[in-house]
C-alpha cells in the first residue's frame, strides 16, 4: 500500500468516526428530551422516534457500537412503556428490543449495559403475557442471570440500579422447588441494602424497598419511607419514569394506611 493511499484511508476512517459520533450525540440529545409533550404518563413519540432513527443510523455505520446499541435499547424500553398504550403494541416493541439486545450481546459480550437493558425489556415483555407463559419461558431466571452478568462486568453501572433489580426479582419471583429454587428474601434484602447505600435518593429504589418491607411484615418502616417519598418531586431527566414510581408509591401508602 503506497503512502498516499494509506493517508486517504486514515482520513476516511477519522471522518466516518466523527460522523458516527455526531449522529450518536444528536440521538442522545433527543433521548434526553423524551418527556417533552407528554400528557400524564403518556409520552409524545416525536423525540423518542428521532432518537431511535439516529441510533439505528449510527449502528448502520458501525454495527458493533455498544453505545449506540444501548441507546437504541433504552428507546425501545421507553417507547414500550410510555408511548404505546395498547398491550399488543407494547409487546411488539419490547420483543423487537429484545431481539436487538440479544444480537448485540453476542457481538459485545463484555458490555454490561446491553445485558441490563435487555433484561429490563424482557421484564416488561413478560408483563404483557400471562404469568403462566412468563413462568414457562423462564423469564425471571433469564432476568436475574442477565443482571448478575451485568453486575460482574461493571459493578458500578447506573449506581446501584443493577443491585436493586437483583433484589427486586428475588423479592417478587415465586420460589418453585426444583424448577426455580433461587428466589430468596435474604438475598433480596442484601442487594436492596447495597443499592440504598449506593443511591439512597433514587425514587425507584426507595419505592421497591418500601414494597419489600411491607411484604416482610415491616409495615411501619414501609409507611415511614413512603410518607417521605411521596413528597419528592420527579427528576426532569427521568420525568415519566419517576412520576410512575411516585404514583405507585402513593397507591401503596394509601393501601397501607387503610
Amino acid at each position: 500500500m503506497n503512502k498516499n493511499r494509506c493517508i486517504l484511508l486514515i482520513c476516511l476512517f477519522c471522518l466516518n468516526s466523527a460522523w458516527g459520533n455526531s449522529i450518536t450525540d444528536s440521538a442522545w440529545s433527543y433521548y434526553d428530551r423524551r418527556a417533552e409533550g407528554s400528557i400524564g404518563l403518556v409520552a409524545d413519540s416525536s423525540n423518542i422516534n428521532k432518537a431511535m432513527e439516529l441510533f439505528k443510523r449510527s449502528l448502520e455505520a458501525n454495527e458493533n457500537d455498544p453505545v449506540s446499541a444501548t441507546g437504541l435499547l433504552q428507546c425501545y424500553y421507553y417507547k414500550g412503556r410510555f408511548v404505546y398504550t395498547d398491550e399488543i403494541q407494547k409487546r411488539r416493541c419490547f420483543t423487537k428490543g429484545i431481539e436487538i439486545g440479544e444480537t448485540q450481546m453476542a457481538q459485545n459480550p463484555k458490555t454490561a449495559s446491553l445485558r441490563y437493558w435487555t433484561a429490563l425489556l424482557m421484564g416488561e415483555e413478560a408483563k404483557t403475557k400471562s404469568k403462566f407463559t412468563a413462568a414457562r419461558e423462564g423469564v425471571a431466571t433469564k432476568f436475574r442471570n442477565l443482571m448478575r452478568e451485568a453486575l460482574s462486568l461493571e459493578p458500578n453501572y447506573l449506581n446501584g440500579m443493577v443491585h436493586m433489580y437483583i433484589a427486586r426479582i428475588n423479592h417478587i419471583a415465586p420460589r418453585i422447588p426444583f424448577l426455580m429454587p433461587w428466589p430468596s428474601k435474604e438475598t433480596s434484602e442484601k442487594y436492596f441494602e447495597t443499592a440504598l447505600k449506593k443511591n439512597p435518593e433514587k425514587i425507584i429504589i426507595r419505592h421497591f424497598w418500601a414494597a419489600f418491607l411491607k411484604d416482610t411484615k415491616r409495615k411501619g418502616e414501609a409507611i415511614g419511607i413512603l410518607q417521605k417519598l411521596v413528597e419528592v418531586k420527579p427528576s426532569k431527566s427521568s420525568l415519566l419514569e419517576d412520576t410512575f414510581e411516585l404514583t405507585e408509591a402513593e397507591k401503596l401508602l394509601t393501601k397501607l394506611q387503610q
